[in-house]
């Protein structure tokens, strides 16, 4: 368990890094037809709220369970950034890769995956623009042992989200924030560990 919880805390440490968004232009002799199928290209590479939550986070160890690395590429499109990564416990280094090329209903944020043999282990996202409101009282509404599912559910979306794991031994971490009021969220297991409010 305690090597999952790493694993999502180099996660997190890694999603803190900004991603650099597509600079590139076309020059002005470019065909319409051309644009028109960059265009579609963009489009069928956007990453969307969905998208990102259809890639299953596998085996932190093995990679089992976890979304093929290929199909991610496909859904997600060429990465802007790669790096390697160690994983505790396993014999193998693990991948990451980041992407900042989001939808509306992911502004702002930038994406990670890491991925183990080809598998995913862990994903997560930073800087999501958009965040529900963030109160003392939504704070001491969500207790302890909750579920990750339940308390995503009654919060919404957060605006920084780290997955690693799968199972028995799986570790997520939410942050809530806007303005001077944050709300950080750690799971193992799936089960609310500790929870943190802070106001500025």
């Amino acid at each position: 368990m305690r090597k999952t919880v790493t694993i999502a805390a180099t996660l997190l440490s890694i999603l803190t890094l900004s991603a650099c968004g597509n600079t590139s232009s076309k020059s002005s002799s470019t065909s319409s037809d051309s644009e028109k199928t960059e265009q579609k290209k963009t489009e069928k590479n956007t990453i969307t709220l969905t998208k990102y939550n259809k890639i299953k986070v596998g085996n932190s160890l093995t990679g089992a369970g976890g979304t093929d690395e290929k199909v991610v590429k496909s859904m997600y499109g060429k990465p802007e950034s790669k790096s390697e990564t160690a994983v505790p416990g396993a014999s193998k280094k693990g991948t990451s890769y980041s992407w900042s090329n989001v939808g509306t209903s992911l502004k702002g944020a930038a994406v990670t995956t890491e991925f183990l043999d080809g598998k995913t282990v862990a994903k997560g996202y930073t800087n999501f623009e958009s965040s529900p409101e963030v109160t003392n009282a939504k704070y001491k509404s969500i207790k302890l042992g909750q579920s990750y599912i339940s308390v995503k559910h009654k919060l919404g979306t957060p605006i920084t989200e780290s997955i690693a794991g799968s199972g028995t031994t799986s570790a997520q971490t939410l942050t809530y924030s806007n303005g001077t009021k944050s709300i950080v969220l750690i799971f193992t297991n799936n089960k609310l560990s500790s929870k943190t409010f802070s106001e500025l």
